[in-house]
């Protein structure tokens, strides 16, 4: 509980906002998309004000442990990004649109390489969440 953190003069940060922006990948693109993003698209992205707090792709190995639910043969990529509030999320979005090497560069690579996406999920982590905005 927050509270219980305040009396015991422990600072609870505030949950903040975290997007989870998830990519389908295109096949013949997929290798080596995580050093695409580090170099050129997660830069930009801090700049603008995200806090990038996570990143993964997809695992391409069989899947040896059938209890586990797995779709095999799609590449993906997952970022987590994490906002102040829903207000600071916005004002990052509008920032990343302006920049010219956004539109002139970074976006018409990654329409190169996406299968479909960015789909962005906009999560509130609960009190006991470790991922914070």
């Amino acid at each position: 509980c927050p509270e219980w953190g305040a009396a015991l003069g422990v600072r609870v940060p505030p949950a903040g906002l975290v997007v989870c922006m998830i990519v389908a990948l295109r096949e013949a693109a997929a290798d080596g998309f995580g050093d695409c993003f580090a170099r050129a698209v997660a830069p930009l992205l801090v700049r603008s004000g995200a806090s990038l707090r996570a990143s993964f792709v997809s695992e391409c190995s069989a899947n040896t442990f059938p209890a586990l639910p797995v779709r095999e043969g799609e590449k993906v990529f997952v970022a987590f990004l994490g906002f102040e509030n829903a207000q600071h999320h916005a004002t990052h979005q509008a920032q990343v649109e302006r920049m010219p090497e956004w539109r002139d560069g970074v976006l018409v690579e990654l329409r190169r390489r996406l299968e479909s996406g960015p789909e962005n999920l906009r999560l509130a982590p609960t009190r006991r969440s470790r991922l914070r905005g």
